[in-house]
């Protein structure tokens, strides 16, 4: 099994995985798939950095903006 740097949303797509999004505040969690989360981004003009994403992020469980970002199995 390889190891992959998963820094970039880019890069979860181009390996297949769905990106797993947790409130860091409350640990609500939703799984987006990975092209509609980068095509999302894209159109807000926002980095598609991991680090940036996560920080950009606001829970609909609390309102707590920032979350960390993990890969999570595709269902396509």
């Amino acid at each position: 099994m390889a190891r992959y740097s998963l820094e970039s949303i880019n890069e979860y797509a181009r390996r297949g995985y769905a990106v797993r999004v947790t409130c860091q505040s409350c640990g609500h969690a939703v799984d987006w798939n990975a092209v509609s989360l980068m095509r999302e981004l894209h159109r807000l003009r926002a980095s598609m950095q991991v680090d940036k994403v996560g920080g950009r992020m606001r829970c609909s469980g609390c309102g707590h903006r920032g979350a960390t970002i993990s890969p999570a199995a595709a269902e396509w």
